[in-house]
Parts: C-alpha cells; structure tokens; sequence
C-alpha cells in the first residue's frame, strides 16, 4: 500500500511537471492575444476549445457520466468557475497591464496557502525533505521575477488582481481535492469536463453584462492567427488542465502547486528559443535550481 502511495506521488509530480510545461508554453500566445482580444475574449476560446475536448474523450472512453451526474458534478462545476473562468480573468489582465514576473511572482505564496488549508481539511502533512524542495521552488519564482520587478513600474491595482487571481485558483483547486477525496469513482476526464461546462457558463453571463464581441474577434483573425490559438488551448487548457488535475486527485497537492508556479520560467525558456535569445546568468541558475528540486522531492518519494 505504501508503495503504490509512493509511486502514485511520483506520477502526480511528472503529471504536474508536463502540465506546467504546456502551460508555459502556451502563455506566449495567450499573452498575445490577451493584449489584442482581451482576456475575457482568450478565456471564453480556452474554456470552449478544452471543453469539445474532454467532452469527445469522454465519449471515446465511453464514459457514461450524463447517467450518474452526482454533486460531484456540481462541485467540480464550481471550480471551473473559480479556477478557470474567475481566476484566468484576473490573471490575464494582470500579466497585460504589469508582466508575466510581476504578476507570478506572487504565485510563490500559493503553495504555503494550499498547505495551510489542506492541513485543515484533511491533514495533510509534508515532510521535512519534500519542503526543502517546496522552499527552492518558490525562491526560483521570486529570484526570477525580482529583477523585472525592480526593471518595471508594478500597478498596484493588477497587483491586487494577482492576488485575487491567487484566491480564486486555490478555491478551485481545494475544491476539486476535497471532491476527490469524498468521491473516488469519479475520473479526472469527468472533472475536467465539469470544469470546463462551469467556466463556460460563468464566461458567457459575463459576456451579457460586459460584451467581449467573441465572434467578431475571430472573424478578425488571419487562418494562421485561429490555428496558432486553438493549438494553444489545445495545450495550454486542455493537456496542462488535464495532467493538473489527475496529478490533484493522485498526488499531495502542495507539492503539485509548488512545481506549478514555475510557470513564468518555462514560459521565458520557450520564449530564449522562440527570439533566439541566449538566456541570463538569472535565469540558467533559477532553472537549475528549479529542475533539482524537482528531482530532489521526486526521489524523495522513493
């Protein structure tokens, strides 16, 4: 039993690891059509695109999840609003208006929240080893970040968004653990799926009472614009939210949140390749020492 725990723990932080890689790797495009469409417009295309996806897994899985619709259902729902739709609202016009290192550095508290809440909850605890890693992750976030910080004049009203954004996705994120926990039949397709249907619904009351013009946008763009955003809602929503939220159901969630706020560095290291860019003493020693406290807490495990 001991062992399929460890294991389990292992996979949920490789899950949670390709989850932030696609995810970083899709924040380039998503920063982009943020400062063109607006993050209402970009969240909607996420929330829809990732949403056909699961929906079509489920069917070719032969989920029959429209059969035993439960309050899990319900409860997943809620975090879609909270973690997709309300969260990535904030987020996105944060990371517009004041950067990506200035609106995720302060992502480095998110793990000590998520830790607080689910030692209340259900007792979660963390070895001292496993917080030796938890600790260099979050000091590579702010290591990174601290230099645009100081290079940038940071609004404090997106910073506060950041913050709200952080509020929001913890909601969700909690959320969706304690649904795990109290129903273990249901499948992270199914969550996914409840998640998307919550954001998409949240968006589109948004949109009655602050219109975002959302097929109009895409009229405006060039075919090449429309393949380059949904691949990265293919990546970005689908494939990160997918891996995210196994990696929650079968892995210890502080964990899994303290490897994903590295987003901001494999965000800059998709855009050294993209520019062609070499990249900075600062960033090669936050990346390194990121990817050995990844190891660090992965063979930890063991």
């Amino acid at each position: 039993m001991q062992h399929s725990s460890i294991e389990s723990n292992q996979l949920a932080l490789a899950l949670a690891l390709l989850s932030n890689i696609f995810f970083g790797l899709s924040c380039l495009v998503f920063a982009h059509f943020t400062a063109k469409l607006g993050a209402l417009w970009v969240n909607y295309l996420k929330a829809i695109v990732s949403t056909l996806c699961f929906l079509v897994l489920a069917v070719l899985l032969d989920f029959n999840f429209m059969d035993h619709i439960s309050w899990s259902a319900v409860y997943f729902f809620c975090s879609g609003i909270l973690g997709l739709a309300l969260a990535d609202i904030f987020l996105l016009t944060s990371l517009r208006h004041n950067g990506v290192g200035e609106t995720l550095v302060f992502f480095s508290f998110q793990p000590f929240l998520i830790y607080f809440f689910s030692y209340l909850l259900w007792g979660e605890k963390l070895q001292s080893s496993q917080w030796v890693g938890v600790i260099v992750f979050c000091l590579c976030l702010v290591i990174f970040c601290f230099e645009k910080f100081q290079q940038s004049k940071v609004h404090l009203k997106y910073a506060l968004m950041a913050l709200v954004a952080i509020l929001f996705d913890t909601s969700g994120v909690l959320i969706s653990k304690i649904t795990y926990v109290n129903d273990s039949t249901i499948s992270s397709v199914e969550a996914c799926l409840y998640r998307g249907l919550g954001a998409i619904a949240a968006l589109t009351i948004i949109g009655f009472i602050k219109p975002f013009a959302f097929y109009q946008g895409f009229k405006t763009l060039t075919i090449k614009a429309k393949y380059v955003i949904i691949a990265a809602c293919f990546t970005g929503t689908f494939l990160s939210l997918l891996f995210y939220l196994k990696a929650v159901q079968i892995g210890t969630i502080t964990l899994i949140t303290a490897i994903s706020v590295a987003t901001p560095l494999w965000a800059t290291f998709f855009e050294f390749f993209y520019y062609k860019k070499l990249p900075s003493k600062v960033f090669v020693t936050c990346f390194i020492l990121y990817l050995s406290a990844f190891l660090w807490n992965f063979f930890q495990l063991r």
